[in-house]
């Protein structure tokens, strides 16, 4: 009998329970639920915040354009090539696009302060929206 009860103590230091091996899984699984939604909420954030560096450079480009034509630019086409006689290119991309692969919009004069508008829909691509689907603009606060 003494030699029955070692041969199941031994079994039972040797490894690991079912139940201690689903708590372990079970653990892991929540951290890994965690660390995911927290890395998600910052991989939008950064992709606003390189939208909104992307507009402030695409408005010094078409203010440089005024600068050399005396106007400002019709379309977004002029500013990626260069008009007659000139060599400049103000933009390297003919159709510049957002992080979210969605074409950057340009808003000729509009009679307020500013000319002209340079605009992002947003994660969505859609006009409006909220959070991380909220339009981005040249005009917004920095």
């Amino acid at each position: 009998m003494a030699q029955r009860r070692d041969v199941s103590a031994a079994r039972r230091a040797a490894g690991f329970t079912l139940l201690e091996v689903m708590v372990v899984v079970v653990i892991i699984g929540l951290l890994a639920t965690v660390t995911v939604t927290v890395v998600m909420g910052r991989v939008e954030k950064a992709k606003r915040d390189l939208c909104k560096a992307t507009l402030k450079d695409m408005e010094k480009g078409v203010e440089l354009f005024k600068l050399d034509h005396g106007r400002y630019p019709r379309s977004i086409g002029e500013l990626a090539s260069p008009p007659k006689g000139g060599t400049t290119r103000y933009l390297t991309d003919a159709e510049p696009l957002d992080p979210w692969k969605h074409p950057i919009q340009y808003v000729p004069a509009g009679g307020d302060e500013k000319p002209f508008e340079l605009r992002s829909l947003g994660a969505d691509g859609q006009e409006g929206g909220s959070g991380d689907d909220a339009d981005l603009s040249n005009r917004d606060p920095r």
